[in-house]
């Protein structure tokens, strides 16, 4: 069915009218990149990219290799029009479009802690056909890893803060804190990961709160054909904004990012085998949200409780 509305969605309605490469039934993307040492230790790589329509992104970076410490400067800019799966922003997921920012990031180690710390200032090029405002913020990760023979535990803390500017009316913000704590072991046989993260969410108005947790167990790989890996995980949010994302690092290829919201368990498991240089492999995933009474599309359909 090309025209008229299907049963699920309609096919009649653009999605955006101003992104006219979503609601096209053909897209075309052109990228041009380059990377030169231009000093001992120091890269520079660029990347320009632009769609059938000429509408253009693009970021800059230069990299200093300092041995246990690395730093990084990047810039980016992306049209409003233009919708690229290349050149995603540390910390965030989607598809670039209509943001230019500035990044400095900087990694190392000393002795058995590493430590990652970012910084990004971004603001939207233009104001959205669907908002009345410019959205624009900083985001600020920081992540300590400390090794101990073959156990790692992780601590990480996101902080963004984002307003929005409307044509002579008060600027509204909002700060947005994630918190994840996560400890791993690896055995002579199993590798096991437990993992507790927090999302707060306080805008001008009315501040939500998640928190969820998981545990993972996975073999590792050995003479035996057989591998196997399960995953238990959990979270209560107050709504979607507070949502918990929680990767899959025990089950590759199976949602490695999989935003868990209201109040609800997710468990899967995967069993491979592997005979010579093929491997077959089955997987099975159960969610459950008790409270969950509708099939509404949005945060504005959860049912938390009566």
């Amino acid at each position: 069915m090309y025209k008229g509305q299907g049963r699920n969605q309609s096919y009649a309605h653009a999605i955006a009218p101003t992104a006219y490469t979503i609601g096209e039934q053909e897209q075309w993307m052109y990228s041009l990149d380059m990377q030169s040492d231009v000093l001992n230790g120091w890269t520079l790589t660029g990347n320009i990219l632009c769609d059938k329509r000429w509408n253009l992104g693009g970021m800059l970076t230069i990299h200093h290799d300092g041995g246990k410490h690395d730093q990084a400067i990047m810039m980016q800019y992306f049209d409003p029009d233009i919708r690229s799966p290349i050149g995603q922003s540390f910390g965030r997921s989607g598809i670039c479009s209509n943001d230019f920012g500035f990044h400095l990031l900087m990694n190392g180690a000393m002795g058995s802690i590493s430590y990652a710390l970012s910084n990004e200032v971004y603001a939207q090029a233009r104001i959205p056909s669907n908002a009345t405002h410019i959205r624009k913020g900083i985001r600020m990760i920081g992540q300590v890893i400390y090794t101990h023979d073959n156990t790692n535990i992780l601590c990480r803390l996101i902080n963004e803060i984002r307003s929005a500017e409307k044509p002579s009316q008060k600027q509204q913000s909002e700060t947005d804190w994630r918190i994840r704590s996560e400890i791993s072991h690896t055995g002579s046989a199993i590798r096991s990961v437990a993992r507790v993260e927090s999302h707060i969410v306080s805008p001008d108005r009315m501040p939500s709160y998640g928190i969820g947790c998981a545990l993972e167990f996975h073999s590792i790989k050995t003479a035996s054909p057989w591998n196997w890996s399960i995953r238990i995980a959990w979270a209560q949010t107050d709504n979607f904004d507070s949502a918990i994302y929680l990767p899959e690092t025990g089950l590759p290829g199976q949602l490695l990012i999989d935003p868990l919201y209201g109040i609800g368990t997710m468990s899967a498991g995967k069993v491979t085998y592997t005979v010579g240089r093929t491997t077959f492999s089955g997987s099975i995933r159960q969610r459950f949200k008790p409270k969950e009474e509708t099939l509404g599309s949005g945060c504005s359909r959860i049912v938390t409780g009566k």
